[in-house]
């Protein structure tokens, strides 16, 4: 068989298996990867092993030339269909990598510690982990002291919550009922045998809301009680995995460019390169707008008498780096942190009122400092990344992925950006044929 008969079908095998791959697209974007409304047969067609064949098939046929090009496109396409698939088993491998990443890039930091006017302490890799395990002891030791207050903290807005019921509510509701028993007596009757003919008449449905009510109650009970076992499982998993990847990072990462040809190790090895880069500036930013913004808060929270001021102010921070809306969970949490400091020790209504509004003014101020001056200045040296894009990549992550979608969307989007850069600088180094 002649070379031009073999690259002939190659390219017919080719185009039969975009075919496929697209018609097989189509189908499962339709459906979802959540398989709602789809029969035995659909479900067979959306099988985890149909797009591992596709993806199989597709990637020996990547480099016949004329059709490559839809090949890659149909090939990211069903990685992302298995991506969002897979994903509640593939979260602890994110998890563990992304904080054994995290891990490192901490650890590099401690390396050179940055000091005014340009100087730099460096320290050795192991003097860097010492330093890095005392830290962690330190803030552990520190949860441990101030968790127990916390405790003792919501016992006592337990407590101020009954006090308030059995003395102030209750007693209002009792008094209500003797004024009510104190009215004309025919009106009185009257009233109550309309309540209790209508009652009658609506008993069953009544009765049959009550049952609906009790089952949605301890279905949400069940459903809460399996998300609080499977977030246990998958912080365990995590943990595993964490311990593994901070111990052969390296090696992972080798063995993960291994996978290319040799002849496409090098432009690999550059995407890798710029993505690192930019992943360590956007979080040295990141830290650093939490620490600023932290800072701040716990000082604005004391002066106004939050109870836990540095523990809140902490959380508000570190809520900050969720974009969107972290800076509403951070303004969530100090009204909380406001209203069990009134419950456990209760003062003129009229004054937490007034302390309410100051902590809301307080948060919209931060916020307007934050976004006109703090972040600006510091992200914009960190990864130059536009704002509305930012807004745009966190609503498409929190529709496709819910909750993970917005913590994934930044970095998601600093990993697009410099494949992006990297494609177009390699793309201008490639030479023009002539």
């Amino acid at each position: 068989m002649s070379n031009t008969e073999s690259n002939n079908r190659s390219i017919v095998v080719a185009i039969v298996a975009v075919a496929i791959a697209f018609a097989w697209l189509g189908y499962a974007y339709l459906k979802g990867p959540d398989c709602k409304g789809v029969d035995g047969k659909g479900i067979l067609l959306l099988h985890i092993i149909i797009p591992i064949a596709l993806l199989l098939l597709l990637f020996k046929l990547r480099h016949v030339q004329p059709v490559n090009l839809p090949i890659y496109v149909a090939m990211a396409l069903t990685v992302i269909w298995l991506f969002i698939k897979l994903l509640n088993i593939l979260m602890p491998f994110i998890l563990g990598f992304g904080l054994a990443y995290l891990f490192r890039f901490v650890l590099d930091s401690l390396m050179e510690i940055p000091l005014p006017g340009g100087k730099r302490i460096h320290l050795e890799r192991k003097w860097a982990r010492f330093l890095l395990v005392i830290i962690t002891i330190v803030a552990l030791g520190g949860l441990a002291i101030y968790i127990p207050h916390v405790i003792s903290q919501a016992q006592q807005m337990g407590e101020g919550i009954v006090k308030f019921y059995t003395e102030t509510l209750a007693p209002a509701i009792q008094s209500l009922i003797e004024e009510m028993k104190k009215l004309d007596k025919t009106w009185n009757t009257d009233v109550i045998g309309k309540a209790t003919l209508y009652i009658q008449k609506k008993w069953a449905e009544i009765t049959a809301t009550a049952t609906s009510l009790l089952a949605k109650m301890l279905s949400f009970f069940g459903s809460t009680m399996g998300t609080v076992a499977g977030i246990v499982a998958t912080a365990f998993l995590t943990l595993i995995v964490f311990v593994y990847a901070v111990k052969a990072f390296d090696s992972y990462m080798r063995g993960f460019g291994n996978l290319f040809p040799q002849d496409k190790r090098a432009a690999v090895m550059r995407y890798a390169s710029e993505i690192d880069n930019n992943m360590k500036s956007f979080l040295r930013g990141q830290f650093s707008v939490i620490a600023i913004i932290s800072a701040i808060s716990t000082v604005a929270y004391w002066i106004i008498g939050v109870p836990f001021s540095l523990f809140i102010g902490i959380l508000a921070g570190i809520c900050n780096a969720i974009p969107t809306v972290g800076p509403v969970i951070g303004g969530a949490l100090a009204i909380i942190a406001l209203f069990a400091g009134y419950a456990s020790e209760p003062y003129a209504a009229k004054w937490f009122i007034i302390r309410g509004l100051v902590v809301l003014g307080v948060v919209f101020g931060i916020q307007v400092i934050d976004n006109s001056m703090i972040s600006p200045k510091i992200m914009s040296k960190a990864v130059d990344v536009d704002p509305l894009l930012i807004m745009l990549g966190v609503l498409v992550g929190t529709v496709i992925f819910g909750f993970w979608g917005v913590l994934l969307a930044i970095p998601s989007i600093v990993i697009i950006k410099s494949f992006i850069k990297v494609s177009n600088e390699l793309r201008r180094e490639k030479p023009v044929e002539k």
